[in-house]
């Protein structure tokens, strides 16, 4: 039996994992399905139980179904993929989450419809247990993607990229693969360059401060944007420096952009370098070759900048636009992009 919560509303499901995109992605989906949704979080499973209660007997029943799925993957005599110890250590650690989700899902659909549409921000086993559910299924990427992700079998998947997009539709050949709306304007730059803190990020950080004494000892004011939940206490040394400027806390990506309208922005390998390429922006990476990296889908690298390898160029991107709009065209061209902001075309219909 399927008890609603006091706080289910009907209407579509976004479920997301609280990154900083969620909101603008939100939106997207909304207009999509031309209707207003609910987002839950899927670490909060607390949430899921009040929209819905699921009875033990569900539980029990996906539990032996889950098992019987999982028994000759979990077997040592398993020679597919990762280790049978690797798997059944997931398992043993996610194995009842993923159970639930799963009856979750299932008595969704029963309470719903089969066609109830749902929308994810991560490929998780989260969005694994809703698409062997059943459920109408649009995976809104938030990141750039690995080649090690194990996708679901999403119904639809909205790209930022022609690149990330023909890695999907390879990956995922019975899915509607599109690409994201995009901003109809990009920004005039001004003699500013920005650096966009990325979470967790440590190696670099000598990088980031020797291009923090170059970009002030050339005059060039620098604006940084620290991560939310970045608490390495790195960036507060530069707090009181001249020329240096962090943007307040509540201001959106696109917000920072219009505000200070930087020539270049140094990152790591976050999907700001792809931002920064359609906003007129040059991306410039502190990322040296690793193989964590190379997992990568996105080809950062190949259009970025490098910081401080190609050193001697940063100062002609940030003096001469010439310089600038040759460097984004044919970066532009490698992703498929057209006048900056506008994507080629839909990858499919």
């Amino acid at each position: 039996m399927v008890v609603r919560g006091a706080q289910f509303r009907g209407g579509p499901l976004f479920v997301g994992i609280g990154a900083l995109r969620e909101p603008d992605l939100l939106s997207q989906f909304d207009r999509m399905t031309g209707l207003p949704s609910q987002r839950l979080d899927e670490f909060d499973i607390s949430a899921f139980m009040r929209v819905l209660k699921i009875d033990l007997r569900s539980l029990l029943r996906e539990w032996r179904a889950v098992v019987a799925e999982s028994w000759l993957e979990l077997s040592p005599r398993s020679n597919r993929g990762l280790s049978s110890e690797r798997c059944l250590t997931f398992f043993v650690l996610y194995g009842f989450k993923y159970v639930y989700y799963r009856a979750w899902f299932r008595r969704l659909i029963q309470a719903n419809g089969q066609r109830y549409q749902v929308a994810f921000s991560a490929a998780s086993y989260v969005s694994h247990a809703a698409t062997v559910a059943g459920v109408s299924s649009v995976y809104f990427m938030h990141g750039f993607q690995r080649h090690s992700t194990v996708y679901p079998d999403f119904e639809k998947v909205v790209c930022f990229d022609l690149v990330e997009a023909n890695h999907i539709q390879q990956r995922l050949p019975g899915s509607s693969v599109a690409l994201r709306e995009a901003r109809a304007s990009k920004i005039v730059p001004e003699r500013v360059v920005a650096i966009a803190a990325a979470y967790g990020q440590t190696r670099g950080y000598d990088h980031c401060s020797s291009f923090i004494e170059w970009a002030r000892s050339a005059g060039i004011p620098v604006v940084i944007r620290t991560h939310p939940q970045d608490k390495s206490g790195y960036w507060q040394r530069w707090r009181e420096a001249d020329g240096i400027e962090f943007t307040p806390a509540s201001l959106s990506f696109e917000q920072f952009i219009d505000c200070y309208r930087p020539c270049i922005l140094l990152t790591w390998y976050s999907t700001t370098l792809f931002d920064a390429l359609c906003e007129n922006i040059v991306p410039a990476t502190l990322v040296d070759d690793s193989v964590e990296y190379d997992d990568v889908v996105f080809p950062f690298r190949e259009v970025s900048l490098h910081w401080p390898a190609q050193r001697e160029i940063f100062l002609d991107m940030v003096d001469s636009s010439e310089k600038r709009e040759v460097f984004l065209s044919d970066r532009r061209a490698l992703l498929g992009l057209v006048r900056g902001t506008d994507l080629a075309a839909r990858v499919t219909a």
